[in-house]
């Protein structure tokens, strides 16, 4: 049943159109060679532009009790690293982290089995670029 919600969450972020603005004030939109999943390399990057990384962390999982046969309820986070170019600024990593969050945030699924419970973000740590943590916490009540 894991593996709904990961399938889903996956088809739903690609889907998503992450955009910036640039120095001009233009809206460059997130090429999909710039979007990474967990445990891709990086090799293949243009370096000079922002990218991001996706990975979803699914939590426990319990089955629940008087609510019919096999019904179990699951918990998991998402989360959407941005990584900015040093000296390209921190407005990108903002831009990048809001039209992720506007994707997700009243998300539920069409089959109403997942639901994005709430959103959060952090500044990480890398050396090589300005990095921000988006992510969100989701429940899914599946049979």
């Amino acid at each position: 049943m894991i593996y709904l919600d990961v399938d889903d969450l996956n088809a739903r972020f690609w889907t998503c159109e992450l955009s910036y603005k640039n120095d001009d004030g233009e809206t460059v939109v997130l090429l999909d060679s710039q979007k990474l999943v967990e445990n891709q390399s990086d090799e293949e990057l243009d370096a000079t532009l922002p990218y991001v990384r996706w990975t979803i962390d699914p939590g426990a999982s319990v089955q629940k009790v008087n609510t019919g046969p096999h019904m179990f309820k699951s918990v998991g986070t998402a989360y959407l690293q941005v990584f900015i170019p040093n000296g390209m600024g921190t407005g990108a990593a903002t831009d990048l982290v809001e039209c992720f969050h506007a994707h997700f945030r009243k998300y539920r699924s069409a089959d109403t089995c997942l639901r994005v419970l709430s959103t959060d973000q952090r500044k990480g740590n890398d050396k090589k670029s300005y990095m921000v943590v988006a992510s969100f916490a989701y429940e899914s009540n599946r049979s």
